[in-house]
């Protein structure tokens, strides 16, 4: 999936857009999900916890794909928090946490 971010609070990004790689897909009729991953919607503005995706263990150099480093979101679910009216919130635990500042 290819996220544009908004705002990077830690760490850096090498170019505009992020490559963030989850298990599952579709193919022709056949799809396959993971319910560990994080769903995502088109436009939905959400905080997420991201670590890159290695080749190997053996050589854990950070994997391209179209040029872009390819990223996963640390924790599956729990590394994504949805906004919703400025709130961040965690749809598993329906959880509102205040925005500050």
């Amino acid at each position: 999936m290819l996220f544009k971010p908004n705002q990077i609070i830690c760490g850096q990004v090498e170019s505009g857009n992020l490559v963030i790689r989850l298990k599952g897909g579709k193919i022709g009729n056949l799809t396959m999900w993971s319910q560990d991953e994080p769903v995502f919607e088109v436009d939905e503005k959400c905080l997420l916890f991201l670590g890159y995706v290695t080749d190997s263990i053996s050589t854990p150099l950070p994997t391209k794909t179209d040029g872009n480093l390819c990223y996963r979101v640390i924790g599956s679910m729990q590394g994504k928090y949805r906004y919703v009216d400025d709130n961040i919130t965690v749809s598993y635990t329906h959880l509102t946490l205040p925005r500050r500042g």
